[in-house]
């Protein structure tokens, strides 16, 4: 028997499962595959409850053997996710040659099942509920790709609709892992050589012809399942005319003839919309797309599932009365000037596309603020198809936009969509351009802020790629009320300069016009405001324990090896240090490309990040070119390394200490989160980016944050629509956002240097900090021309505040002048102020409602 993890699952013994299913009884047999029989079982846990199991048993000529087993007992010990199927226990009797799993019970079997009709007990699944079980897919297999958090990224290699399993609520879970495959995390779409291994009509040609093996062959079984979904019948069908037995070839066949419609389940026919099937068709294409590289990830799968849900429903109304009723509470806006701003009507114009109109609607006359435009009305496009045989033209090929405002010059207006912009998601790009956000900046309405109003179609991450735009020109957000209605989204931000006055500043107005209110992808667009670009330019990703001396090391060690660190970004939190890192070659001044000479420095520094290190996580080595976002990229680096897990590591004061909670509020199918914490620069972007990250959707939200103390509640809904589903997942988000809020804590001493920039200079300055004993918690680095401008946040080696004297000392040994101190606790009195009494739940009673009287909340006891 393999070593196995500590967290294991329970080893039963063979009388137990024998006396679970009546000795392997036929009558309890629920279904049969390669391994073997799978029995439906009765088992005793602990404490004499009991529970419904399904047991699946080997068989002795079953093609999967001990390997198979153990990979499977292993990876799902380990891994965990709502979109997984749960391992309860296995049992493995040599004597008797058994090796048995058991599972959790899934009472309506397999996706097979349903959407195949061949059983009698079989289910004609809506459209609705085959959206949902994709999205659940696509979570689960985008879980193993990048969510693990083991070490490497799982591969399953046999996604296939008998392998989804579906539980009393129709969610999906994800089984049959003996094939899956462990790679290397580093590099998740360059394939490795491997053996052929899964069910053909499931398998990506790329895989099959030349054994290349990355994630986006999971990519291509999740298309082969989508298209499955969509046509009711399955993928290779020996019962069917000829030419529709590989159901990939015919689909494609019936494209290119005009009449997709043909494939479309009977059941389903006139209860779709055109618009989610025309996401649905897109996505499901893109995914079969016979180049690898050109496949969409499993995230980016998911988004447009849910496009395609969010589609099916009403467009710019309320999906359900719940969402109405939640819309009214978090519409509460109690400051006048906000409450001025939400009555504006959003800027619109009308979309010629081809013979396509959209409705007509007048600009609010009273209006005088700048804005963008946006389009309202349902803007039908077909998809175009590319590879595989699968194309069809767009009918697109001028499209002109007729807008109120000046559009920047990277927008023409005149634009022809060919073959090539378009396959690269040209569905996204046009969905965006054809819905650009509506944005109206007020200076008027508030007498000391600027009021920053953002609508638009309603769209994933949108809000807080519209807070990083906010976040990046250090703009300071003193109130903030974000609303969702169906596919419609407005969002209002009362924000300051750093210095606490009203933005006038015309170019910054500007930007975030141009930004915002392009209609083109903002994660693809956003620039940091008078920041560098990243391209050309190589970027190291680091993680690892930290430890006094580290800094110094590492870009001691890059100096070495002839690299000039151009800009750097340093956190530190619970014993972890993650580093993103932009460099170029000392000589030429350009990105570092060579594969040999990136293998040595990723070697070198995993050297460095492990010595003396005893954490089980170990280090994570990353090179990539081009852009980055590197705060959020450092938030989602540590999140990944579950670095609130291990327990606070700031040295603050109780009250000073975030304080999160979570409740459900399940009359509404939502979760309530509340942040109560002292105010900080970017602290709105670390909450909206943690709950993004996690998966999380903002539904509405308030913040208020005008005082010393900042106030935030967010009404939250995972992105399947559910509301949080357990006190461990209740736990995690609270833990979570006190790591987002913690990691930017700004309670060490801040040493700012500007000088001349030169090679060598940040490996000269931290070893100075390290000969002083000074440890370095965080640390960005930035080059502006041939001036390097860095900012420091150090203590001693034993995390306490730094000696005035060692302060003096580095200064002099570094230089005075270009040395300086921005900020030193010691000289701060740090007694934190009365906080407000009022908190954001009285806005119930601006509803008329008494909150947790008659409001009713699970608090998961």
């Amino acid at each position: 028997m393999p070593s196995l993890p500590e967290t294991f699952c329970r080893q039963f013994s063979l009388s137990e499962i024998k006396s679970a299913t009546n000795n392997f009884s036929t009558d309890l047999i629920i279904g049969k595959g390669s391994y073997g029989n799978v029995y439906k079982g009765t088992l005793v846990l602990v404490s004499g409850i009991t529970a419904t199991v399904a047991v699946k048993r080997r068989k002795s000529d079953s093609k999967q053997g001990s390997n198979e087993f153990w990979t499977e007992v292993k990876l799902l010990s380990q891994c965990r996710h709502s979109n997984l199927i749960s391992l309860i226990g296995y049992c493995v009797d040599e004597d008797e040659n058994e090796m048995i799993l058991v599972y959790e019970y899934m009472p309506n079997g397999t996706l097979a099942d349903h959407i195949y009709r061949k059983i009698e007990k079989s289910v004609c699944l809506s459209w609705e509920q085959r959206l949902k079980i994709c999205i659940g897919v696509g979570r689960g297999a985008e879980y193993l790709h990048t969510g693990t958090g083991i070490d490497q990224i799982v591969i399953h290699r046999d996604l296939k609709s008998s392998n989804i399993l579906l539980d009393a609520d129709w969610a999906a879970k994800i089984s049959d892992f003996g094939l899956c495959k462990r790679c290397s995390g580093d590099r998740p779409y360059v394939p490795i050589t491997a053996s052929v291994k899964g069910t053909f009509a499931y398998m990506d040609p790329k895989y099959l012809t030349k054994r290349e093996l990355s994630t986006k062959t999971d990519v291509y079984a999740v298309g082969v399942v989508l298209l499955e979904v969509l046509c009711g019948r399955r993928s290779l069908d020996f019962e069917v005319a000829e030419r529709q037995k590989k159901l990939v070839l015919w689909a494609g066949q019936c494209f290119r003839e005009g009449v997709s419609h043909r494939i479309v389940d009977p059941g389903l026919r006139g209860s779709l919309t055109d618009e989610s099937l025309n996401i649905f068709l897109d996505v499901t294409l893109k995914c079969l797309q016979d180049r690898p590289k050109n496949r969409p990830t499993l995230s980016e799968v998911v988004g447009k599932l849910e496009l395609a849900l969010a589609s099916q429903y009403n467009t710019y109304s309320a999906s359900s009365s719940v969402d109405s009723e939640i819309f009214k509470h978090f519409n509460q806006v109690s400051d006048s000037s906000t409450s001025a701003n939400s009555d504006l009507d959003p800027c619109r114009h009308t979309v010629e596309a081809g013979s396509t109109k959209s409705d007509t609607l007048k600009q609010d006359p009273g209006s005088e603020s700048k804005s963008a435009t946006i389009v309202t009305g349902r803007n039908k496009f077909k998809p175009f198809f590319r590879n595989n045989g699968l194309e069809k033209p767009i009918d697109l090929q001028s499209t002109q936009v007729k807008a109120n405002m000046s559009i920047p010059a990277t927008f023409e207006t005149h634009t022809t969509w060919s073959n090539e912009s378009y396959d690269e998601f040209g569905s996204e790009k046009l969905f965006r351009r054809l819905n650009p956000l509506s944005i109206v900046i007020d200076n008027k309405s508030c007498k000391n802020a600027t009021v920053i109003q953002v609508n638009g179609i309603n769209r994933q991450e949108v809000l807080l790629e519209v807070i990083q735009v906010l976040s990046d020109i250090d703009f300071i957000f003193t109130k903030a009320s974000m609303t969702s209605d169906g596919l419609w989204s407005m969002n209002v931000f009362t924000v300051t300069d750093p210095e606490g006055k009203k933005v006038m500043d015309e170019k910054i107005l500007d930007y975030i016009q141009k930004v915002l209110g392009s209609g083109t992808s903002l994660t693809d667009s956003i620039k940091s405001f008078g920041l560098p670009a990243s391209s050309g330019l190589t970027v190291i990703e680091l993680i690892g324990s930290d430890r006094p001396g580290l800094l110094s090391e590492v870009f001691t060690i890059l100096t070495d090896l002839r690299c000039n660190v151009v800009n750097a970004n340093v956190w530190t939190h619970n014993a972890r240090a993650a580093f993103i890192i932009q460099l170029t070659d000392e000589e030429s001044g350009t990105a570092i490309t060579d594969p040999m000479r990136l293998y040595n420095i990723e070697k070198v520094l995993c050297s460095v990040l492990t010595v003396g290190s005893e954490d089980n996580n170990g280090a994570h080595i990353a090179v990539t070119l081009g852009s980055v976002n590197t705060e959020r990229r450092l938030h989602q680096m540590m999140l990944a390394d579950h670095d609130y897990e291990r327990g606070s590591s700031v040295d603050l004061d109780e009250s000073r200490r975030p304080d999160v909670n979570v409740v459900n509020w399940y009359h509404k199918d939502c979760s309530v989160v509340t942040i109560r914490c002292p105010d900080r620069p970017k602290l709105l972007f670390d909450t909206i980016c943690t709950l993004t990250d996690m998966g999380y959707v903002v539904l509405h939200g308030h913040v208020n944050a005008e005082g010393t103390e900042a106030f935030q509640e967010y009404c939250i809904r995972h992105v399947d629509g559910s509301a949080l589903k357990s006190e461990a997942e209740r736990q995690r988000v609270i833990q979570c956002i006190k790591a987002a809020i913690e990691r930017r804590v700004f309670e060490d001493l801040k040493l700012e240097l500007c000088s001349e920039d030169r090679i060598g200079l940040l490996s000269d300055v931290t070893r100075i900090f390290r000969e002083n004993n000074l440890m370095v918690t965080r640390a960005v680095v930035k080059t502006q021309g041939n001036k390097a401008v860095n900012t420091f946040y150090v203590c001693d080696a034993s995390g306490s505040l730094v000696d005035s004297k060692i302060i003096h000392s580095v200064r002099g040994s570094i230089g005075m002048s270009i040395l300086k101190v921005k900020h030193n606790p010691q000289d701060m009195n740090r007694t934190p102020q009365e906080s407000p009494s009022r908190f954001l739940f009285p806005h119930f009673y601006n509803l008329g409602i008494k909150p947790l009287a008659n409001i009713k909340f699970n608090f998961f006891s």
